[in-house]
């Protein structure tokens, strides 16, 4: 059996000073482990906050930025019904002057048709400088995009598709039409033939 007493003694007493000593050292040893951790922490926690205070600057200055968009589109479209508005009433006074024109024209006034002639070409030049064009004028190719054929011509002398008459005329400001041309279109019986 074994000795119990025998086993005891082989091994050194027990110094209850010396094993505080040792937990001493070893509770400080993890408080320094702690601080340096805690240091790193306070460190990341710094940067952390840095990180989100721009997330959230930009954040507001995105908020800002949309709410000025949201504004300039504001006033774009109210501009753009501005524009719109007069380019109404310049469609209005040049259809004004288009009926003069046309009626002078018919009635060969002399020289009041050709001073009328000359203003109307005039015209058409200077709105064709600030991007109005006029369509579906005689002589030219009818184009159901640009104008609405209110009545049908049938001359064989002329060309199938023509503008034959203008009721009144459309316009164009930019690519985007403003009135289609009312107009009367040529049907050219031996065209409609082959097609």
């Amino acid at each position: 059996m074994i000795d119990v007493r025998k086993e005891i003694e082989k091994y050194e007493p027990i110094d209850l000073a010396q094993e505080e000593e040792l937990q001493q050292d070893e509770f400080i040893e993890v408080l320094q482990h702690l601080q340096k951790s805690l240091n790193r922490f306070g460190k990341d926690q710094y940067k952390t906050l840095g990180q989100v205070e721009e997330v959230l600057e930009l954040l507001e200055a995105s908020e800002e930025k949309d709410k000025v968009y949201g504004d300039l589109r504001k006033e774009a479209k109210k501009k753009d019904e501005e524009i719109d508005a007069l380019l109404l009433a310049i469609i209005m006074v040049t259809d004004a002057l288009e009926d003069l024109y046309y009626y002078t024209v018919k009635n060969n006034e002399g020289s009041w048709a050709e001073q009328l002639s000359l203003l109307w070409e005039k015209l058409g030049q200077k709105l064709s400088y600030y991007g109005i064009v006029r369509i579906g004028e005689e002589g030219t190719t009818f184009s159901s995009h640009h104008g609405i054929a209110e009545g049908i011509s049938k001359d064989a002398n002329r060309s199938h598709g023509e503008i034959v008459e203008v009721i009144q005329l459309g316009y164009v400001y930019r690519g985007r039409v403003l009135r289609k041309a009312r107009v009367i279109v040529n049907e050219n019986e031996e065209r409609v033939k082959y097609e």
